[in-house]
């Protein structure tokens, strides 16, 4: 087995969460058969999505907005515009990587990321994900399917946190979301923090990042 030394990157731009999943689905075939390891970044329309441990209870009012029930650990979040959210498919077995070895690296991946604008956040020992005091900046939530990766992270840019209000953000009641926008003037455009994340998730991985070429 080679280490690999590069990681591919695809920014999928606008894309529909149902489009995003397909995607992931045809990238991580391609893993399996043994092509290399991808992130693919994107900002998603808005939906509502549910983890494997989610309960319908936990969406208070849909008001509209389109539920999807996915296979990642963890329970109901928010995608939407503004938001940055980053998908890596690898393997692990090839990175040499155990399961929480590698949601520990995503999550150090935001914090390290938000901390080059000044955002001081941190991990929770209990929840998975990203914090700036008790509020959530980054959901985190993985599947391995035959030791490939599908799903990640999704970090709040300059996402309108209102829909947050129709659901209980990752099943805790009890706790607030924010975004980067409500922390700093003048945040990135959510292109530019997707490329960062990416970036520094190839720094932990120790792979040179190459741009596909192709859209």
């Amino acid at each position: 087995m080679t280490r690999p030394s590069t990681i591919i990157y695809r920014w999928l731009g606008r894309t529909p969460y149902p489009k995003g999943l397909e995607i992931q689905k045809a990238t991580h075939q391609q893993v399996l058969d043994g092509g290399p390891p991808t992130i693919l970044a994107c900002e998603h329309e808005h939906v509502f999505t549910m983890g494997r441990r989610s309960s319908s209870a936990e969406i208070l009012n849909a008001g509209g907005i389109p539920t999807v029930e996915v296979d990642r650990g963890g329970r109901v979040t928010y995608h939407g515009p503004g938001q940055a959210v980053m998908y890596p498919i690898l393997s692990l077995q090839d990175l040499n990587l155990g399961v929480q070895e590698y949601v520990r690296m995503l999550e150090e991946t935001s914090i390290r990321s938000l901390a080059e604008h000044a955002i001081v956040a941190d991990r929770d020992q209990v929840n998975a994900g990203v914090w700036v005091g008790d509020e959530k900046i980054t959901a985190i939530g993985v599947h391995v399917g035959r030791g490939v990766t599908t799903h990640g992270l999704a970090l709040n840019v300059q996402t309108d946190l209102s829909a947050y209000q129709r659901i209980v953000p990752c099943g805790l009641a009890f706790h607030g979301v924010t975004s980067m926008a409500r922390l700093i003037d003048n945040p990135p455009s959510v292109m530019n923090m997707a490329d960062q994340l990416a970036n520094q998730l190839a720094v932990l991985l120790e792979c040179k990042l190459v741009v596909a070429s192709d859209p």
